[in-house]
């Protein structure tokens, strides 16, 4: 609410001045309190009235409140316009230090903390690579190894299942299936390579001489074989002792067994262990021997640290006796 005069020094000076031509809108402004709202009215109101809305100087203004709302370029200045305009300042100063700040670049701390961050990160993804990639290199070693001592165990298993005894001329008991029986050693008679046609003088079907043993810093399983004579009716081979002889053909079955534990065990007819110690089986143990246990340990060729795969199978020796003398 607007005070009366009595109680507004200011309106009380301006009726004072009503004979000022000058003032006489700034009379009419300064009488509706300073309100924004009525200060818009009073403008629309001038300019429809064509009432002059600027004193023509400080000079002309005889009063003091008159002369305080008259400025240098002879324009009103509403009284919230300081406020306003100081706002406006503010404002315009705070958007410009920002402006400021963003063109001024990173400060020496800022570049430290973004590039041990990024150093971090870089860290958290290398090692997820170098982990997964060892990961993956390590599954791609097993699944090789796998597959090795698998086929290892299958081409050992079409050798000892057709083991057999070979007759020999003068003696009715023929030589045994198992020539020397050791831990990782293993010497027999097998037919394997069977030829189609009848062998001539009665002959039975060629056998041959097999031999397993571990050979070299990489602990590989070989294999090497011997081929008979035909004498008269029977199959002889070379000296007293064949495996000295040249072999007919040798190969590595693949491969890196792993150290300790036996590769060959073997049991009688009735499922109970021969053990050959740290020697071999005598000619009396060889005799009984009606299957041979074998353990295949391999290590991955790249990973030596890694666990090995492992395959145990027991053979039974099938065909002893087909051959004996009735």
């Amino acid at each position: 609410m607007c005070n009366e005069p009595a109680h507004n020094p200011i309106r009380r000076s301006l009726h004072q001045q009503q004979r000022d031509p000058h003032c006489a809108p700034i009379r009419e402004l300064e009488t509706l309190c300073d309100a924004p709202e009525h200060y818009e009215r009073a403008r629309q109101r001038r300019d429809r009235d064509g009432s002059a809305s600027a004193c023509h100087g400080a000079q002309q203004c005889d009063s003091r409140p008159c002369e305080r709302r008259c400025d240098g370029n002879h324009h009103h200045r509403p009284p919230w316009d300081h406020a306003v305009s100081a706002r406006a300042r503010r404002g315009i100063a705070s958007v410009a230090a920002r402006l400021r700040r963003e063109e001024a670049g990173l400060t020496l701390v800022e570049l430290l903390v973004a590039v041990i961050l990024m150093g971090i990160i870089l860290t958290i993804v290398a090692s997820l690579f170098v982990t997964t990639t060892r990961s993956t290199a390590q599954s791609g070693e097993v699944h090789e190894a796998t597959g090795n001592v698998s086929n290892m165990a299958n081409a050992m298993n079409g050798v000892i299942r057709f083991a057999t005894t070979n007759p020999k001329s003068g003696s009715t008991i023929p030589d045994p299936a198992i020539v020397e029986a050791r831990a990782n050693e293993l010497v027999l008679m097998a037919v394997v390579q069977v030829s189609a046609t009848v062998e001539p003088q009665g002959r039975p079907p060629r056998p041959t001489l097999v031999e397993y043993s571990i050979v070299g810093a990489g602990r590989e399983l070989q294999e090497r074989r011997w081929n008979p004579t035909g004498s008269n009716s029977n199959w002889v081979f070379g000296g007293s002792d064949p495996t000295t002889q040249t072999p007919a053909s040798i190969r590595s079955l693949g491969g890196r067994l792993s150290t300790g534990g036996a590769v060959f065990t073997y049991f009688d007819i009735n499922g109970a262990l021969l053990n050959p110690g740290t020697g071999q089986l005598d000619a009396t143990n060889r005799a009984k021997v009606a299957a041979i246990g074998i353990r295949l340990s391999v290590v991955p060729p790249d990973e030596p640290t890694a666990n090995p795969v492992v395959i145990e199978r027991r053979i039974p020796l099938t065909n002893l006796g087909l051959r004996e003398p009735s």
